[in-house]
């Protein structure tokens, strides 16, 4: 049987296909959805029809950041959020959020198909309301992935790291993208207590691998990506190449205009490098 991947739209505007399918009974068919709270009479109508419909989804993204701090609106967004996630809790697979923590009301129930989580962070909102325990609702995630904003405050979004309910147990592997905040990194075996795989994209500051190679001495990581931001800049270059091999900046320029044997080259290296980081047993 064909599988029709559809992702459907309910924000400021119903889109056309999400209409269609509602009147053609085959909500069954569409893969995923994007929530973004709709007031209107008929956009609320119409998300009724499609919860009562029971649809099958796979992936959902959630995002009430429009709302603003509007009591009835935030109440009435979580009704609606509440709703949907008890009829497509037991078929989710993924999940994008951006930040819900104004939505005190709201409640998720056991989302065991979870593998994937995806949170957006901007706004200086937090992520979830503080009354709901990671571990009970998203039991199997292995892979959260964070996209924060630039130059976002990582007090202002997450809670403090001694909350148990915000631990995630079962998260072996974390992707951190647009990555800036050194904050947030020394959280993150706070977070991710059983974290095997850490995966950085866009690093700016090469200052970063410090607080890598802190937080590898204590962790259970085995593997380590990072992509640095694109930069021709030489003293830029100078500085990724020093932090990664533990050989201060002016060996560095040395060792671009002679020749060093290896003894030498050791010789040189006077801080942690990523020779010191070996994956755990």
């Amino acid at each position: 049987m064909l599988e029709l991947l559809l992702f459907c739209i309910c924000g400021i505007q119903i889109s056309f296909n999400f209409s269609l399918f509602l009147l053609a009974q085959k909500t069954h068919l569409i893969y995923g959805f994007d929530y973004s709270f709709n007031a209107s009479p008929d956009g609320s109508r119409k998300l009724e029809e499609f919860i009562k419909a029971r649809p099958k989804l796979q992936v959902l993204r959630i995002d009430t950041v429009y709302i603003g701090a509007d009591v009835n609106l935030i109440n009435s967004a979580t009704e609606q959020l509440n709703n949907l996630l008890a009829v497509t809790h037991s078929t989710i697979k993924e999940m994008l959020i951006y930040p819900i923590g104004n939505c005190s009301q709201l409640q998720i129930p056991s989302m065991t198909q979870v593998k994937r989580l995806n949170l957006y962070i901007n706004e200086g909102n937090r992520l979830l309301p503080p009354h709901l325990d990671v571990n009970e609702i998203f039991p199997n995630l292995e892979i959260v992935s964070l996209l924060p904003s630039l130059y976002q405050n990582v007090d202002d979004i997450l809670p403090s790291p001694s909350i148990d309910s915000w631990k995630f147990l079962s998260v072996t592997t974390l992707e951190i993208f647009n990555f800036f905040s050194t904050g947030l990194l020394r959280r993150v075996t706070t977070y991710f207590p059983n974290l095997r795989a850490l995966k950085l994209e866009n690093v700016v500051n090469s200052g970063t691998m410090k607080d890598i190679f802190e937080i590898w001495k204590g962790s259970q990581l085995e593997r380590l990506s990072i992509r640095t931001c694109s930069n021709e800049n030489e003293d830029y270059k100078l500085k990724w190449v020093s932090a990664l091999t533990g050989i201060p900046e002016e060996g560095c320029k040395r060792l671009r205009n002679s020749f060093y044997a290896h003894k030498d080259v050791e010789k040189l290296r006077g801080q942690t490098s990523i020779l010191n980081l070996t994956g755990k047993q």
